[in-house]
């Protein structure tokens, strides 16, 4: 256990050394989360004064846009700690090191999780200073429904690692396309009773629904719908432990054919 805990410790460790010697990768944390608020803050912001809505969509599309940010830098974060170990030609010395490959899971997860939260504060910082709208007046309910999402990100990251391992480098693709397919169907700005069935069916499957759904009732009742936290819960528990799955037989199977050896190369 205390091995294990080193060895997930000195890859954030490296993770801090990169960062505290590269400027461009704080700009790149903070840049695409703090460019979606300001655009969707002045958008939301013109349409409020030119139909005339309810300061209840202003609140709640600026609050839907800041958590669902969390859910798509927390997927592409684990993907993107993953690729610079591929572009830097060190998927290999990682893998013949002691570190043990949900050790090295865990490190990925636990630098994308830095990465989000310093994207994410700037973003929710910039939607207060320009919108005077602050995310923590959901107050203590803002827990659940970040943990709840960045969980979510946390299981397409696992699955687009999974996909680098089948596909190698060019796998990538589907990584920044990922969170695009997905948002239209986790009624991130709508609610779920105006997509058709079929794609409402698909929507009640993924657990980032339950989250924005939780999120417009709370700001239009201010009560929280903790049957909708379980179910999101349960929902995120289920593909993590599937995603892990998926992951260490797309690295095994990756270790058979040499694929991890072309990554190095």
């Amino acid at each position: 256990m205390i091995n294990s805990l080193r060895h997930i410790y000195a890859l954030l460790l490296r993770q801090v050394y990169l960062i505290k010697r590269s400027p461009p990768r704080w700009i790149s944390y903070v840049f695409w989360p703090t460019l979606q608020m300001i655009i969707w803050g002045y958008l939301n912001k013109f349409l409020y004064l030119q139909s005339g809505l309810a300061a209840f969509a202003l609140t709640s599309l600026l609050g839907a846009n800041l958590l669902v940010s969390f859910f798509e830098r927390s997927n592409v974060q684990i993907m993107w700690g993953f690729l610079e170990d591929v572009w830097a030609r060190n998927i290999g010395n990682v893998l013949i090191s002691p570190i043990r490959p949900l050790e090295m899971l865990a490190g990925y997860i636990l630098n994308g999780l830095i990465a989000v939260l310093i994207g994410m504060a700037t973003a929710i910082l910039v939607a207060y200073l320009l919108f005077d709208y602050s995310l923590f007046q959901t107050g203590i309910y803002l827990i659940p429904f970040i943990s709840n999402l960045i969980m979510s990100g946390w299981c397409i990251g696992l699955l687009l690692i999974s996909l680098l391992f089948r596909y190698g480098a060019s796998g990538e693709h589907f990584g920044w396309m990922a969170a695009f397919i997905i948002t239209p169907f986790i009624a991130v700005y709508y609610p779920v009773d105006i997509l058709p069935l079929w794609a409402q069916k698909i929507s009640w499957a993924l657990p980032p629904t339950y989250v924005f759904e939780g999120l417009r009732q709370f700001i239009k009742t201010g009560t929280f719908n903790w049957a909708l936290f379980r179910m999101s819960l349960l929902l995120n528990l289920g593909y993590f432990v599937l995603s892990i799955f998926v992951f260490m037989n797309q690295l095994n199977a990756a270790r058979r054919r040499g694929g991890l050896f072309s990554m190095s190369e």
